[in-house]
């Protein structure tokens, strides 16, 4: 390519130094966000907008094809440059690629953000052919139980993973990064590991919003300041949330339940404020309810001659139990591999075993490493479960065999007795043949001794029955297989019955 016919290139130092003067000052909107859904695929303990993938509702507010197309246009109209397409997840979106396309040729330097579990070889391929200028997955936890704790959705920590190689073999340009949150903060450092080893990027954010809907159930998750040891100057991102961890009903009426920025229209004002005293009036009630909850504690633990205790306990009552059984709704664990190690090191080789049915789970899976310790969770117990219904269902099948041979037979028997009337009717007619005719030989038969008429009697009687013996056999037989009236109908006619 001669050098009049290329592309000229600047700097983004260099750029900024030209023109974003002269951008700045005809408020040229040089970045701009999509979000181009609330769905997502994933249940996240602590998004903000994460409705269900088939939402009704949410489907029907979010822009048509043909809409967001007019946006993306008036966007390059008034000289957005950088352009962030995100969610929701994004690929939920049918048009995905379409509204992707559309935006590259309108010129946009594209970043999408996205969960990675959606992606396919398809859409691997189109952003290898139309690259932007990067793709930024979240990964949850380096471990698939903390990775599946927050999404709650079994199978996603593999799929983010098959999505982040997809990427990565396509050379498509890839940054990972986190939320970070209780439930994931002791795997911050293994993450960044991770993404370093990819040779990609890592960040995280500490920064936890309520829900669009009001709930403050995000909040349960974040983090002191003081609780990440993230290695590096990126810790230093933490200390502005210090004190974040507060309680909610220790930070007056509104807590952290306000956040305004702009103008309210006074009807979403007005329900906003609705919530917030919603909210005030649980949050005192919320005393009595632990109240009631520790009497019902107490009367569960005397029905079985147990003691019940606050959670504040659980550290030294660990140490005395052999067996755990543990399923509570906290946020994150409460049996940890800390306070295990603590409690092995006074049982003296005492066996340890813990039932975690609690989801998310409430024991650490790292206390299966230790020694003397037997951690079991939902999944075990599932497998077990599988296993007997595998069991029983193999006996149902013997079972139903066992069932249909004795119908078989049953019904076998009732269609013969169609054709016992007919056979009494045989047998008699041929009794009264055998006694007719040995009226007739009378005459000779009185000259033999009681003994010979005897044996003569029998002879006849046993020609008689064995002549008989196949017809009747066939009427039995053959009437659990055929139509018995015919066969019946049949024999009647034969040995003239009915005359």
């Amino acid at each position: 390519m001669s050098e009049s016919s290329s592309i000229p290139s600047i700097g983004l130092a260099e750029f900024d130094k030209r023109y974003a003067h002269s951008l700045c000052a005809g408020r040229t909107p040089l970045s701009g966000t999509l979000e181009v859904t609330f769905r997502c695929n994933l249940n996240c303990i602590h998004c903000y907008c994460n409705l269900p993938r088939g939402d009704p509702d949410a489907l029907k507010s979010e822009l048509s094809t043909d809409e967001a197309h007019r946006i993306l246009d008036q966007l390059a109209e008034e000289g957005c440059l950088w352009l962030l397409i995100t969610g929701g997840e994004p690929l939920l979106r049918k048009d995905f690629l379409d509204l992707y396309h559309h935006a590259k040729q309108k010129g946009f330097l594209i970043s999408l953000f996205s969960n990675a579990t959606l992606l396919t070889p398809e859409i691997a391929d189109h952003l290898a052919e139309w690259p932007p200028e990067y793709v930024e997955i979240t990964l949850y936890g380096a471990t698939e139980a903390t990775y599946e704790k927050i999404t709650r959705t079994p199978g996603s920590f593999r799929r983010c993973h098959r999505g982040i190689e997809l990427l990565r073999k396509r050379k498509v340009p890839l940054k990972l990064k986190t939320m970070a949150m209780t439930v994931n903060h002791h795997e911050l450092d293994t993450m960044k590991g991770f993404a370093e080893t990819l040779g990609v990027d890592f960040r995280f954010d500490p920064m936890l919003t309520l829900r669009l809907d009001g709930s403050q159930a995000p909040a349960a998750y974040r983090l002191a300041a003081s609780l990440p040891r993230v290695q590096g100057s990126r810790s230093r991102v933490l200390r502005p949330w210090q004190g974040l961890d507060t309680p909610v009903e220790e930070l007056g009426l509104l807590g952290r339940a306000s956040c305004w920025t702009g103008l309210v229209p006074g009807q979403q004002y007005a329900a906003v404020q609705a919530k917030l005293a919603e909210d005030k009036e649980r949050l005192a009630d919320d005393n009595e309810q632990k109240r009631q909850a520790a009497v019902a504690a107490q009367t569960l633990a005397e029905k079985f001659h147990g003691k019940a205790l606050g959670l504040d306990a659980l550290d030294g009552e660990l140490c005395d139990a052999d067996i755990v059984i543990s399923s509570t709704g906290a946020p994150s664990y409460i049996v940890t591999e800390p306070m295990v190690s603590r409690c092995l090191r006074k049982r003296k080789n005492r066996l340890l075993f813990l039932i975690d049915i609690a989801v998310p789970r409430d024991i650490d899976p790292a206390v299966d490493s230790l020694e003397n310790v037997f951690l079991y969770n939902i999944d075990d117990l599932q497998g077990i479960v599988d296993e007997n219904v595998k069991n029983r269902r193999r006996e149902a099948f013997k079972a139903e065999a066992i069932v249909n041979e004795e119908v078989s037979n049953y019904v076998g028997w009732l269609k013969e007795l169609e054709a016992v009337p007919t056979i009494v009717s045989l047998r008699t007619k041929a009794e009264g043949i055998i006694r007719q005719e040995l009226t007739k030989a009378e005459s000779w038969l009185g000259g033999m001794e009681n003994g010979d008429r005897e044996k003569v009697e029998a002879l006849v009687t046993g020609i008689v029955n064995k002549i008989l013996h196949a017809p009747v056999a066939v009427m039995k037989e053959e009437s659990a297989e055929f139509a018995s009236q015919d066969i019946v109908a049949a024999a009647r006619q034969l040995f003239r019955l009915d005359d």
